[in-house]
């Protein structure tokens, strides 16, 4: 079967077309992937003092950050501690003091024990014990 001119181009933009669907396709529907994850924090509303997971610190902001309908978000640091000292598998977040420019330490409300930036989190192994103890 010989091609004509007329039938190379219907091939031609029949696949050009195809082509852009599947572009489309992989650009708007695709599923979050692990660098989505990755720049994503959670933070604390400064005023309602509500959690609010998956916000992406706008580049070159300083805090207060707005986002989700918040106006005055800071990043959260995480306590995985319970008020007998166990670990916990499931993070209180909690707002440091220090960063909304108050000198007084800030205390986990779960546990009391003193949050700071850069809270260092239990070995993994507690955290997946704990979970796995339904704690």
């Amino acid at each position: 079967m010989k091609l004509t001119q007329k039938n190379k181009l219907i091939a031609a933009v029949a696949l050009f077309s195809l082509t852009g669907a599947v572009i489309l396709i992989q650009l708007f529907l695709r599923g979050a992937d692990a660098a989505d994850f990755a720049n994503t924090i959670v933070c604390i509303d400064a005023e309602t003092g509500t959690v609010v997971p998956g916000v992406t610190p706008p580049e070159g902001k300083m805090m207060p950050w707005q986002a989700k309908g918040f106006k005055t978000l800071y990043r959260s640091e995480a306590c995985y501690y319970t008020k007998d000292g166990k670990v916990k598998s499931t993070p209180t977040y909690v707002l440091v003091n220090e960063l909304l420019g108050k000198n007084e330490p800030t205390l986990c409300p779960d546990c009391g024990r003193k949050v700071v930036l850069r809270n260092p989190a239990p070995r993994i192994e507690l955290i997946e014990e704990a979970r796995a103890a339904g704690r």
